[in-house]
């Protein structure tokens, strides 16, 4: 195991003094109940979302509040960690129980975004913030921009919410209109409301397909323009 934290050392480009919080890092609950994973995931999490907020609010002097928020959960979301952690191939240095590894854990992303967090909260400790910033940055890459845009433009209810709070704190609201068709191939109907006014709808198998596409009506009829 020790060969394996030295590996992983290099993939960070960082010798920690104290081993035993990168292990800590990479040891799941199922195989120690002891395990410290997730205190260390806990702050792994906020000093990520501090580094990727001081980073956008550098890289986007023009943009507003509401665009730094939509372009942080880019970065920081489940599957924006897990693409991180993917990177540095995390995965091959989890240690999971016998039965979490056969349900696929090393390479689900909700575990490989909880272990990234849990190796950032270790990297700080045994560190500092620079060094950490600056193994994020090398990961996310000096294209912010490009990253951010691409996500937003196959993410229609992001980039609604981010024209939207510009304008107003009010929130959106998705509403289920109706659910016809048999159970095996329901087809779900949806509205999506903002200050009272319907801005469109959409339909879909599923419920997240409905709200995707009422999203995707909204940004292209942009009613909100008209409203006093």
């Amino acid at each position: 195991m020790r060969e394996d934290i030295k590996a992983l050392q290099n993939q960070v480009g960082y010798s920690f003094q104290d081993t035993d919080k990168i292990l800590s890092a990479l040891t799941h609950q199922s195989i120690d109940s002891n395990s410290e994973q997730q205190r260390l995931e806990y702050l792994g999490d906020s000093i990520i979302q501090l580094i990727a907020s001081e980073l956008l609010f550098s890289h986007f002097p023009q943009a507003c509040e509401g665009e730094l928020t939509q372009r942080r959960s880019v970065l920081v979301c489940t599957d924006g960690l897990a693409t991180l952690a993917q990177k540095i191939h995390l995965g091959d240095f989890l240690i999971f129980n016998e039965t979490e590894e056969k349900r696929g854990a090393k390479q689900n992303p909700v575990r490989l975004a909880e272990a990234f967090e849990a190796l950032i909260g270790a990297f700080y400790l045994d560190a500092d913030l620079a060094r950490v910033k600056k193994f994020l940055v090398s990961l996310w890459g000096e294209d912010l921009e490009k990253l951010t845009d691409s996500f937003l433009a196959l993410n229609p209810k992001g980039k609604l919410q981010q024209e939207l709070q510009a304008l107003s704190s009010s929130s959106i609201e998705y509403h289920l209109i109706s659910k016809v068709g048999k159970p095996h191939c329901p087809s779900f109907l949806v509205q999506v409301l903002w200050q009272n006014h319907s801005l469109g709808e959409g339909e879909g198998k599923n419920l997240k397909e409905a709200e995707k596409k009422a999203a995707q009506d909204a940004l292209t009829k942009e009613f909100w323009k008209n409203l006093e």
